[in-house]
This record gives C-alpha cells, structure tokens and sequence, in this order.
C-alpha cells in the first residue's frame, strides 16, 4: 500500500485530534474509558495484521477478503476489486464462488452443478474450467463492487491514522503526572 498526501493528511489530522483531547479532557473516568477503548481496538487491529501477515490469512468472523489478480471476471469484477466472501454449504447456478486448486486461488462463476461436482467459468473466458468438487470452494461472494473499494482503502487509511493516532496518544497519556506531596 502507498502512502499519499490523504493518508499522510488523515495522520497529521489524527494526531492534532488525539492532542487537542488529551489536553483539554481534564475528566480521569473519561480518558481511562478513552484508553480502554483504544487500547482494545489496537489490539484487535494488530490480532487482524498479524493473522493476514503471518499466517496469509484473509478471515475475519469467517468472512474472507479477497483482491482479485486478475480480469477473468470482468466486467462484473475488474483486476485489484475486493470481494467479500462467506462459506457456506449451498451453492446454485450463477453464485461467484472462489476456489483453491492447488497453490491457485480462482474466482468464478457456477455454470452448472452435477451432484458433489461444480463446474466454473469466468465471464470474459471462452472455455470452462476443469470441475472442482464442493469441498475446494472458499466461499461464495457476498459483497462486491466500487463500495466495497473504496471501503477498503478507507479502511486501510483509518488504520494507518489510528495506529499513528494511538502511538501518540500514549506518550500523553502516560505522562508522569507532577508529585504533589513535593
């Protein structure tokens, strides 16, 4: 992901936020519920990165996200769209599905079903894929488009100004506070 000037804006506007609270809050109950809250959103964002770093996986409450590599869906889903996909156990004619063949990970579209065997193709190919069974489907797309987007990239940018936000919160917020018995 590339930073641009929004995103380094997003930060610089998180950071003048998060001083102007901590200054002007004078309420103790406030800023300890403001931490908790934070500190619980930091944890929960950091569990999210590190389970798709280091363990390439893509769920979240057993959605998956996916950005698509190539165009083989076009127009309906375009190369780098984001699609959101669920598992389940039903499956009929027309759903998007994306499959794991091997190390290949594909999404297409059912064109027909016989028994534990599903058929796929993509939109803009000219021949079907080799027939996968039930149990090599992912998921079945749930959400797509150019919401889902710019979701994404909204997302990613709130991430990078709460984590830089949190940083500098805590350095304010644990400040040593002057000894008044001196």
């Amino acid at each position: 992901m590339t930073i641009d000037l929004k995103t380094i804006l997003l930060i610089a506007l998180g950071i003048v936020l998060a001083i102007i609270t901590l200054m002007i809050l004078k309420n103790e109950k406030v800023k300890t519920i403001l931490t908790i809250i934070s500190i619980f959103i930091f944890v929960l964002t950091m569990i999210v990165t590190i389970q798709k770093i280091e363990y390439n996986d893509n769920r979240f409450l057993n959605l998956y996200l996916y950005q698509l590599s190539s165009g083989s869906m076009a127009p309906v889903l375009n190369t780098n769209d984001y699609i959101l996909i669920m598992k389940t156990d039903y499956y009929k004619v027309g759903d998007i599905v994306t499959f794991k063949n091997g190390d290949k990970i594909t999404t297409h579209r059912i064109i027909e079903i016989n028994g534990d065997k599903i058929t796929t193709e993509g939109d803009s190919n000219l021949g079907k894929d080799d027939s996968i069974s039930k149990d090599m489907i992912i998921g079945k797309t749930v959400i797509h488009g150019k919401f889902l987007n710019m979701y994404v990239s909204f997302l990613n940018k709130i991430i990078i100004a709460f984590v830089t936000t949190y940083l500098v919160g805590i350095l304010f917020i644990n400040k040593p506070k002057d000894n008044i018995y001196n």
